[in-house]
């Protein structure tokens, strides 16, 4: 049997990633395992379009936040936030090898739209990019 101590999940205010979030928070309760929200400040935009780092930056910590309510309310104790400024996929790639993970959990698709047709999707390049198990919820 797989060990979990350490779950990460990728969250962006989309309702595939708050999918994601459930049920990263119900593997935490069922292993009993520590649980961390990570929003990328790279993928928000303010409403007006514009991008600007302390907005995007912001705007990704109210995310998270939003985020560790959702994994609270299904179960999670005491989720933690982690906010990024790198692109999605790189942030979680890099929280997951950094802080030693077990488990990453995505979506299966977000708020990138045309850029995920462009650049392939969160999840595909995580998978690609993580030695851990990765989990992504439709």
């Amino acid at each position: 049997m797989i060990e979990i101590k350490r779950i990460l999940v990728g969250y962006d205010g989309s309702e595939p990633a708050a999918h994601a979030v459930r049920a990263a928070a119900a593997y935490a309760q069922a292993y009993s395992a520590d649980l961390t929200v990570l929003t990328a400040a790279d993928r928000l935009i303010r409403p007006d379009g514009h991008k600007t780092l302390a907005a995007d930056e912001n705007e990704a910590h109210e995310t998270a936040n939003h985020g560790a309510h959702l994994a609270g309310e299904a179960g999670a104790a005491d989720p933690r936030t982690v906010v990024s400024l790198l692109a999605p996929a790189n942030a979680l790639a890099q929280e997951a090898v950094n802080g030693g993970y077990d488990l990453v959990v995505v979506g299966h698709r977000g708020v990138s739209g045309l850029r995920s047709l462009l650049m392939g999707s969160v999840a595909k390049s995580v998978v690609e990019k993580v030695h851990c198990s990765v989990l992504v919820v439709r």
